[in-house]
């Protein structure tokens, strides 16, 4: 195992682990937000400001995004938790530069429209009923509250009803902005390749990101 790291002058952190015989590549970009560091009013933004960014990028529709990857056989996706939110891809070797570009491009290029995040909000909606619907689910946001009454670790990760119905557009977009730069970001590789070609593909494809300091107060429960 071959770990490097490199720090941008932007603040944005650099990780890989070599895996030379490996035919495969993971790329990950970790956003160090999540449902613990949400405004009180706005619980779930992170979880579906995750669901907007695949709505459409300043150069990619919401269709060329979801084909970018899989047409070369590889896989895109992302995930938000209570601490960070992920975008990550599982490419051929030969093909990890395009999927570099393709979450570079998620986390620096996001453009909704009105229409869209209308659409998704019904979607988050779903989701929350559906949870509910599912004791199996359900019963660990019944848990965490239990566990960790009024801190934010108890806040469950889809938002409330009421949280999701009264999202503005605006509180997402500048969430966005804020969350998503410098020192609340870690790209992430691991597979045969380069620790310098990926540092040199991270400069590149998010060298816009403002160098800031991290936004979290976190307190221990």
């Amino acid at each position: 195992m071959h770990f490097k790291k490199t720090d941008l002058k932007n603040g944005i952190r650099v990780v890989s682990e070599l895996h030379p015989q490996s035919r495969a590549v993971s790329v990950g970009i970790w956003v160090l937000t999540g449902t613990r560091d949400e405004p009180e009013d706005q619980i779930g933004i992170s979880h579906f400001l995750e669901h907007l960014v695949f709505k459409g990028t300043k150069t990619r529709t919401a269709y060329q995004i979801a084909k970018s990857l899989e047409a070369l056989g590889g896989e895109l996706n992302a995930f938000t938790t209570k601490e960070y939110t992920c975008y990550h891809a599982l490419v051929l070797k030969d093909h990890w530069p395009k999927a570099m570009e393709v979450l570079g491009d998620l986390v620096c290029n996001m453009q909704m429209t009105r229409k869209e995040f209308q659409l998704e909000k019904g979607v988050i909606l779903q989701e929350i009923a559906m949870g509910e619907d599912s004791h199996e689910e359900w019963i660990y946001d019944i848990f965490f509250e239990e566990v960790y009454g009024q801190h934010p670790l108890a806040w469950p990760i889809l938002g409330s009803i009421k949280s999701i119905t009264e999202m503005k557009q605006k509180q997402v977009t500048d969430y966005y902005k804020t969350t998503y730069s410098g020192q609340n970001i870690i790209v992430s590789a691991a597979g045969a390749l380069d620790h310098q070609d990926l540092v040199e593909s991270v400069q590149k494809r998010l060298r816009g990101k403002k160098k800031t300091r991290l936004q979290q107060d976190r307190k221990a429960p």
